[in-house]
């Protein structure tokens, strides 16, 4: 985890790669992005536990053509892409 500024909203970012293998089996490893360049490019990168991977949740909610709809329905979250993730990040 890190912040840009003291008073800054501390952030994980990951980086989820995959390779299609011969058998048609996608072998998928997830990073923490420790380190970025002047490109915001990863630079330094470190695996994600098995433990920590566990603990994130992701859920697709598609777009809806009405947006009162999302909130008419009880849904208290936005469109797109939300990640629910509850774990200590380790400090590198």
């Amino acid at each position: 985890m890190q912040l840009a500024s003291a008073d800054g909203i501390p952030r994980v970012r990951f980086r989820l790669t995959a390779q299609l293998t011969e058998d048609g089996d996608i072998e998928e490893t997830m990073h923490y992005v420790v380190q970025t360049d002047e490109d915001d490019e990863p630079v330094k990168t470190t695996i994600v536990s098995k433990h920590d991977r566990n603990a994130i949740q992701a859920h697709y909610l598609p777009a809806r053509r009405d947006p009162a709809d999302h909130i008419s329905s009880g849904e208290d979250v936005g469109a797109g892409v939300c990640v629910d993730a509850r774990f200590e990040a380790p400090l590198t």
